[in-house]
């Protein structure tokens, strides 16, 4: 039996926090040489997290402890979030494709849910069985990340509601119905009352992964032609990243942003290990959304109405009466949202440690960590990370950036 599989207990060796759970293989279509685990993004990813960093399976096996793949990319971000994934390239020889004792998933998958219906995952050495309580549902989740003390706020949109089935270390999981079709992966839960499930064709499906790419599919078996995990190869960043490019993908770029991505990209893109056109696309998908087109780098809290901004943090501002005060007030409302969260201890910290940079880098002790893994004061003076200047402002992000395969 391969030593790592569905429901296998996983982790990144150099992080601190909990371990999570390995969902099933997947691939995308059109390459079939290469192979994938799928699991929970938040289980791996953290601020001292980099692509390439080696994922081992922990118990269940005696493999416990050795390297089966490297971290290839991953959907997770702050805020508001459809899915919260990540794949793990992994040795076609060291993997199966059975969930633990519940066979390998059926490539085809339930998209017909119904409330009441049975699920069931595999993970922490056992089988673990729920009900469909709610579909679409939006949550406010304190996300627990590796190598942070604190807890994140974010909230994840359009999932499913279950009773409670899971516990910390569950996340990753896939769920089964009772046909054995794949219906999700577990991403939260309180361990009483409730477990949260992430529609696995929207984990699947995820632009996160690359617009130019087809949907991941699910393997019932370790195909024939997977290969073994190769040193990654390098691309000409100069030839990928030219000013028509990056004009035709954001055509209101701000200048100094254009000026400094085609003068500082060769050297800072490898560096960050952004060195293949795929990986490049991934990580311009994501800072493009995270700036509006790349027009600002620092976080919008300028809401103007209370609709919009109980829309994004509800579980913060209940009523519109509650909203009101914080329109049109960045600063307010950056010290109510973000106080005492994300090291932030004082008053003033919330609007300081803002959403900033290409991955909005939120917080004191964040600011503080990338800071101190850079080189550059970012805690002492947080607007280096708002600057346009690549070699301050865009190697904070990409370090602290979701780095995809």
């Amino acid at each position: 039996m391969p030593a790592v599989r569905g429901g296998s207990v996983i982790r990144r060796p150099s992080a601190t926090g909990d371990v999570g759970t390995a969902g099933c293989l997947v691939q995308f279509p059109t390459t079939p040489d290469k192979l994938y685990m799928l699991t929970a993004g938040h289980c791996l990813v953290g601020p001292q997290t980099k692509q390439f960093d080696p994922v081992e399976e922990v118990i269940s096996s005696a493999r416990a402890g050795q390297q089966f793949g490297r971290l290839a990319g991953w959907t997770t971000t702050l805020g508001q979030l459809l899915s919260d994934a990540a794949l793990i390239e992994v040795d076609p020889a060291l993997v199966g494709p059975e969930i633990g004792d519940l066979g390998a998933p059926r490539g085809t998958i339930d998209r017909d849910l119904q409330v009441g219906e049975e699920l069931t995952i595999f993970a922490l050495g056992q089988r673990r069985t729920g009900k469909v309580d709610s579909i679409s549902v939006d949550m406010p989740i304190d996300m627990r990340v590796p190598d942070l003390a604190q807890a994140v706020p974010v909230t994840y949109l359009d999932q499913i509601k279950c009773t409670s089935f899971s516990e910390a270390g569950c996340s990753g999981a896939i769920a089964l119905d009772t046909d054995g079709k794949a219906v999700g992966m577990v991403v939260a839960g309180d361990g009483h009352t409730f477990t949260l499930v992430t529609p696995i064709d929207v984990v699947l499906s995820d632009p996160k992964w690359g617009t130019d790419l087809p949907a991941l599919e699910i393997c019932s078996t370790v195909p024939p032609v997977a290969k073994a995990l190769a040193p990654p190869s390098f691309d000409e960043i100069g030839a990928v990243i030219t000013q028509e490019r990056l004009r035709a993908l954001c055509p209101n770029i701000r200048a100094d942003i254009l000026e400094a991505i085609l003068t500082d990209a060769p050297q800072a893109f490898p560096e960050a290990h952004l060195d293949r056109t795929v990986r490049i696309a991934h990580f311009f998908a994501q800072i493009v959304t995270e700036t509006g087109g790349l027009r600002r780098l620092d976080e919008d809290l300028d809401y103007t109405t209370a609709a919009r901004l109980r829309e994004v943090f509800p579980a913060l501002f209940p009523t519109d009466d509650a909203a009101r005060p914080f329109l049109r007030n960045p600063e307010k409302l950056g010290n109510f949202v973000y106080a005492n969260k994300l090291g932030n201890d004082q008053p003033a910290d919330g609007f300081a440690y803002r959403g900033s940079g290409l991955i909005q880098l939120t917080g004191r002790a964040n600011f503080r960590d990338v800071g101190t893994e850079i080189g550059l004061p970012l805690e002492s003076n947080p607007e280096l990370a708002r600057q346009s200047d690549f070699g301050a402002q865009d190697r904070s992000g990409l370090l602290d950036a979701p780095k995809h395969q």
